[in-house]
């Protein structure tokens, strides 16, 4: 079928419709909003609602730049919408995940956090209720859900720019002895009893032990604003694929966003496969460890999607998704390749659930350079896949595979005790 004449395509409709631009909806020139399409005064296109659209835009751009930008605390909210728009209401309203925090709260002096204190404890009035009209409330829906998530940025004020985000993750339950405040707001039926907890921070360095100390500790203090016990002996271990050792670390700097979302939607898809074979919390379901395998590259693409999918939904689902090329973008003083997006294939591979460090990939799967860099770290000390011609298989039971009885996973038993974190 041959294509239309050139004359025959409405150039001045085209033009004034085109929404892509570098990767970005047009929005300098009215663009969308110029109303053409016809969309009714109910539509959420309408004038006025050009920031509902803007902020899904900026992170469907901001996860499209590059593989190793990190993301702000916008574009990570974005993607979360759209984890606790798509489960149904019912598990959704109970699960409290408030809006990425920047490090003004967990990563501020001693002195400041004092400010921020009252500043939670303003939420509530001299009588110990909850203000209705707080703006943005920060108990009120989580003492309404028996699970809460919260993304905080672990680094100290004063520090790079880049946040290094770290997730805490909660299961609230009800005590039996109900206070008296909040009755009339919640009928006297509220969660005020964290039973287990946990910050999760995949850096096993010895800085990330200090991010977690630091925010667990002001998440204590944080609670009791709020009068929500946390129980003795509630704090949590929950094994994540862990930020690669050494110089890896740096080099994975970037990937804080994007581990925490997958652990976010790691949570959010247990709470809904419990709930959809009739179990209503399990800790040892809810708390085991995640998945060894880690795609980081993956994990970027699925939240473009989702947030492609928020901004889809506040459009009236009237547009669909296409690839387009793009030339090199500058933002923020940096040149962006229109392939930064590439992934990157030369990473450490997956690791053993609950064994830390413990490497399962091959040496051989990665580049010489990198290959050269682990060797020096001691990636491969008493663990991974060794090599070796001279193995003999005449005096063992192993099939010929070459030594442990033919399984596998003996090679990977040995963790370096110097790299194993508590």
């Amino acid at each position: 079928m041959s294509s239309p004449p050139r004359d025959a395509l409405p150039q001045a409709g085209l033009k004034q419709t085109r929404i892509l631009d570098n990767g970005v909806f047009n929005l300098a020139d009215g663009g969308i909003l110029g109303g053409i399409f016809g969309f009714g005064e109910d539509s959420d296109l309408r004038e006025g609602h050009l920031e509902r659209l803007q902020r899904p835009l900026h992170a469907l751009t901001e996860l499209q730049l590059s593989r190793d930008r990190p993301l702000d605390a916008l574009t990570i909210q974005t993607a979360v919408q759209w984890l606790t728009d798509t489960i149904p209401m019912i598990l959704s309203d109970r699960i409290c995940i408030p809006p990425p925090e920047d490090r003004r709260i967990f990563g501020c002096s001693d002195e400041d956090f004092a400010f921020a204190l009252d500043e939670f404890a303003a939420e509530f009035d001299n009588m110990g209720n909850l203000r209705n009209d707080w703006l943005r409330p920060f108990f009120k829906p989580l003492m309404k859900s028996d699970y809460f998530m919260w993304t905080v940025d672990g680094k100290k004020v004063g520090e790079d720019a880049n946040p290094h985000w770290v997730t805490i993750i909660a299961h609230l339950t009800k005590q039996q002895e109900l206070g008296g405040y909040g009755d009339e707001e919640f009928g006297g039926d509220f969660f005020d009893l964290i039973d287990t907890w946990t910050v999760v921070d995949p850096d096993n360095s010895d800085a990330g032990r200090e991010r977690e100390f630091r925010i667990s500790s002001r998440l204590r203090e944080i609670m009791l604003q709020g009068q929500i016990e946390i129980m003795d002996d509630s704090f949590s271990r929950l094994w994540v694929h862990p930020m690669n050792p050494g110089v890896y670390t740096i080099m994975e700097s970037f990937s804080s966003g994007l581990r925490s979302w997958f652990i976010i939607k790691t949570m959010i898809g247990r709470i809904v496969e419990a709930a959809t074979r009739g179990i209503d919390y399990n800790p040892a379901h809810f708390w085991s460890a995640t998945d060894g395998w880690l795609n980081l590259d993956v994990v970027r693409w699925e939240m473009t999607a989702a947030v492609a999918g928020v901004l889809n939904a506040r459009c009236g689902h009237r547009f669909r998704m296409a690839l387009h090329p793009v030339n090199a973008t500058k933002k923020d003083g940096r040149n962006y390749p229109s392939n930064a997006i590439r992934p990157a294939d030369d990473s450490l591979g997956g690791f053993r659930p609950d064994v830390n460090d413990g490497y399962l990939a091959h040496r051989s799967d990665m580049n010489p350079l990198r290959r050269i860099v682990a060797e020096r770290h001691g990636v491969f000390d008493n663990g991974g896949y060794e090599e070796s011609d001279e193995d003999d298989d005449s005096d063992d039971s192993d099939g010929g595979d070459g030594g442990d009885g033919g399984d596998p996973i003996a090679h990977e038993e040995g963790v370096d005790p110097d790299r194993v974190q508590d």
